[in-house]
């Protein structure tokens, strides 16, 4: 509407950049708003972005006020992200979640699009996406739009296995185990953590319902719809395969015996850091990120904990079809909205480019050097 315009003109007040010379751009008359959904939202330690090192020094390294917006803590960020999106002024940039949604984001002139500016105005992440065919095609929408910043992981190709098996060496030591290899293994390691312990598997919820050990039974998937392509190159609905049942059987003797823990469906992130702490899990399924939780955490309390990584099992014929795995692009993306007035859209470009230069990349992943 007219109103919104105004609304816009009156709280932008910022100079559009006149020639790019590098960074700190001298900026700091503009404000950018920029909502965090996940990934980069407030650490525990910090009550305000203000107190946060990555949020204040981020401001000072590309030159630009930062008006940082994060969900209110212990609210769910997806209800979050839906109310921001009905306020009347949208943020200049949101960070969150969207990329399934993107196509109609734009459709409903939520999100602007940026293939005109983008080569121009963030040359480093444009070289970046363009180099790696997957990674263009996943920053483009259907009709080959393209709509904001991604998520990637280093070097790409298949490392993006953050997620696998983890397992306390120190029990097995107890135990004289090797570190299981197969489904027998398993077995067995569940089956003694369970006696000697009182110990079960454990795992968030998210993080194992795609797949899990599925590979182990020529399998494809677990809960979530997951489609594949077959030796015949067919796709197939994973859960419509005869291995599907032969896993789900599986994973159904080991509930029935006691031997996974009875919240799986509900547990997060943090309840399953807390039984880690607790000693009620020895085998698990969770990130690196976690790994590194639970080794602090282990170390804090001095309860000897001593978790390390597993390769995913195969079946006992030497079975594995498919490993937690994909070409290293996050769901997450940064956009920038139609609320950002035509004024600001360089600079917001130019401050989302900067994470793709080598000063950038290195700000982003390890902080301001020498702090």
């Amino acid at each position: 509407s007219d109103n919104t315009a105004d609304k816009k003109s009156a709280k932008d007040g910022s100079k559009s950049p006149e020639k790019f010379t590098g960074y700190p751009m001298d900026q700091k008359d503009t404000e950018l708003t920029w909502w965090v959904g996940q990934g980069y939202t407030l650490n525990e330690a910090y009550a305000t972005a203000e107190e946060s090192p990555f949020h204040k020094n981020l401001q000072d390294m590309v030159g630009v006020k930062i008006n940082w917006q994060f969900p209110t803590a212990g609210t769910d960020a997806n209800q979050a992200f839906n109310l921001m999106l009905n306020s009347e002024t949208l943020p200049d940039i949101i960070y969150h979640s969207i990329m399934a949604d993107i196509e109609r984001y734009m459709e409903e002139g939520i999100i602007r699009d940026l293939s005109d500016d983008l080569e121009k105005n963030s040359p480093a992440y444009y070289s970046f996406i363009t180099s790696n065919e997957m990674y263009d095609k996943h920053m483009k929408t259907d009709s080959g739009k393209y709509y904001g910043y991604g998520f990637f992981r280093e070097d790409g190709g298949w490392n993006d296995t953050y997620l696998g098996p983890l397992v306390r060496q120190d029990w097995l030591d107890e135990q004289n185990l090797e570190a299981p290899k197969t489904i027998s293994d398993w077995d067995n390691v569940l089956k003694t953590f369970k006696k000697e312990y009182n110990a079960v598997f454990c795992a968030p919820w998210d993080r194992m319902k795609p797949s899990l050990i599925s590979g182990a039974f020529g399998a494809y998937g677990l809960a979530d719809y997951t489609l594949f392509v077959d030796k015949n190159n067919k796709v197939q609905l994973a859960q419509a395969q005869p291995e599907w049942k032969t896993y789900m059987e599986k994973l159904h003797e080991w509930w029935e015996a006691g031997l996974i823990d009875q919240d799986i469906t509900t547990n997060d992130d943090d309840a399953v850091r807390t039984k880690v702490l607790n000693g009620l899990t020895g085998l698990a399924y969770s990130s690196m990120g976690q790994l590194s939780n639970w080794t602090t955490d282990a170390e804090k309390a001095g309860n000897g904990a001593k978790w390390v990584g597993l390769q995913y099992p195969t079946g006992d014929d030497g079975t594995l079809s498919m490993v937690r795995g994909g070409y290293g692009i996050g769901s997450t993306v940064a956009v920038i909205t139609t609320s950002c007035p035509d004024e600001k859209l360089e600079t917001a470009m130019r401050v989302l480019d900067y994470a793709y230069t080598d000063e950038g990349n290195l700000f982003w992943n390890f902080g301001k050097k020498g702090e």
